[in-house]
């Protein structure tokens, strides 16, 4: 009789590690989902600026986690003559948003990037976009 409790005893172990391991595999991929930009929430268009010699447009989009975070905003900018958008501004906490142009450069909330090369992310800064092209 001691056997069969032993075996069931080592199979609920079994099954709760197995139980546990998928929980916390999920946490480090909830948790690591945004490293990069590209991983962020979209949210909802609130904003848009088109560059003075209208060859480029920024899209901003204001994302929310809920009653317990802040309000984001993230920005993506179209070239002329592309329909791909690409993710060069994530601002957290941000509710909202001023854009100026000028002599190809785009100033964002006060931090200025030169739109056609750089991504600015709160988590780590202005950095070089890798490009796919």
């Amino acid at each position: 009789m001691k056997n069969i409790h032993y075996g069931w005893l080592i199979a609920l172990g079994l099954v709760s590690l197995c139980v546990w391991a998928a929980l916390g595999y999920g946490g480090y991929r909830f948790l690591t989902a945004a490293d990069t930009i590209d991983g962020v929430p979209k949210g909802e268009l609130v904003y848009e600026s088109v560059s003075p010699d209208g060859t480029q447009t920024m899209f901003f989009y204001r994302t929310s986690g809920g009653t317990t975070t802040d309000f984001a905003m993230l920005g993506e900018i179209e070239h002329d003559g592309s329909t791909e958008r690409e993710r060069i501004f994530w601002d957290y906490p941000c509710e909202e948003v001023t854009v100026v142009w000028e002599e190809g450069l785009v100033t964002i909330n006060d931090v200025t990037l030169e739109p056609v090369r750089e991504v600015y992310d709160v988590r780590y800064g202005t950095y070089e976009r890798v490009r796919d092209d």
